[in-house]
């Protein structure tokens, strides 16, 4: 208990259960005391970490506008991207259609120079074979003929025939 007494006058007497009831009350005090005189280190730091934090975070508006110029650059990169695929499929566009008008010329180019060797091919074929009808012509014309050979055959078979006749009567 304490040694203050809390009553003043004599007039009336505290109630017992009062002075137990301030004394708990005393003694929960000095522990929130003891509480406080630990937290408020504590507080004074968070406080400086606030105040040295807070200026710098960005607030809601400053979040808003910087939402809006990040949609803005994403929209006209979007648009950039877009005009530059339109750009770049025009230029192939236009390639693919020159090189296939190349193509086409020197594909019709072959044609016509292919026309042309296979026709001087076919032409100086015809005239190697004109040539070697001719050259064979010329060298059956010195051969003898198959009637004449059998002639021959028949000609030389009766002269052997005869010479052996004539062995036969002369022995």
């Amino acid at each position: 208990m304490t040694d203050l007494s809390v009553e003043g006058d004599v007039r009336q007497s505290y109630d017992p259960p009062m002075e137990e009831r301030v004394a708990r009350l005393e003694e929960d005090m000095r522990d929130v005391k003891s509480v406080l005189s630990r937290l408020e280190p504590m507080i004074i730091r968070i406080d400086a970490t606030l105040t040295a934090t807070l200026p710098n975070l960005v607030t809601k508006a400053e979040l808003a506008e910087l939402r809006i110029d990040v949609t803005k650059e994403i929209g006209d990169v979007r648009t950039g991207l877009t005009k530059e695929i339109t750009d770049v499929r025009t230029d192939l566009g236009q390639e693919i259609a020159n090189v296939r008008t190349d193509l086409g010329r020197e594909v019709a180019d072959l044609r016509i120079d292919l026309g042309k060797e296979v026709e001087d091919l076919r032409t100086d074929l015809g005239q190697k074979i004109t040539d070697l009808r001719t050259e064979m012509i010329a060298r059956f014309a010195d051969v003898p003929t198959k009637t004449y050979l059998w002639g021959i055959l028949g000609a030389l078979i009766t002269a052997y025939g005869a010479g052996l006749a004539a062995l036969a009567v002369i022995r």
